[in-house]
């Protein structure tokens, strides 16, 4: 999928497996991060929103220092 100038959308896409539903989307673009930085930055509200997650999983790029200490903080 494009924007209207023709670049790429970046998103970051919250779903339940189980369930097949996407319960959050967060647009990458425009923040300067990928993915984790995306979480990291929205990881509060999330976990505000919907206080029953309890697992995460990710590939790689979700396995760095700074998302893990938000998600310390947060006791997830």
């Amino acid at each position: 999928m494009k924007d209207n100038n023709g670049d790429p959308v970046h998103l970051l896409n919250v779903f339940v497996h189980d369930l097949s539903l996407t319960i959050e989307t967060y647009s990458v673009k425009g923040e300067k991060t990928n993915e984790s930085g995306s979480l990291k930055e929205h990881a509060a509200e999330l976990f505000e929103k919907y206080p029953m997650l309890t697992l995460l999983t990710g590939d790689a790029i979700f396995n760095n220092r700074p998302l893990l200490t938000v998600l310390q903080a947060l006791g997830k």
